[in-house]
């Protein structure tokens, strides 16, 4: 479309722009959970980034809806779980549910008008 609304080179300069944009956002996906990686774990940049670089292949690899569906189940499975490790350790640190819906009350939090 771009070629035969406004020339070849529209065409050629809008192509080098994306596959620019396409080359950092890559760079950006690759480096951002490699310095998590690197942080937590401490390994270096390299190997870090050559970790995820490695699962993201393997995960591609894989492919389609069911590659899909596998992660959002165990994205689902991830939020419940740490939701429910979050109230457990709420509430032992302040002796309860109970307490914590006291707490609530005290400070004007249970008000649903």
């Amino acid at each position: 479309y771009l070629e035969k609304r406004f020339g070849t080179s529209t065409r050629v300069l809008a192509s080098f722009v994306l596959w620019i944009q396409l080359l950092l956002y890559s760079g950006v996906v690759l480096y951002a959970p490699a310095l998590a990686i690197e942080a937590t774990t401490g390994l270096s940049k390299t190997g870090s980034i050559l970790i995820v670089g490695l699962v993201c292949a393997f995960y591609s690899s894989i492919g389609g809806i069911k590659a899909v569906l596998i992660t959002d189940v165990f994205q689902a499975f991830l939020m419940f779980a740490s939701l429910l490790l979050v109230i457990g350790t709420a509430a032992s640190a302040v002796g309860g549910l109970g307490n914590i819906w006291s707490i609530a009350e005290e400070g004007g939090r249970i008000e649903f008008d």
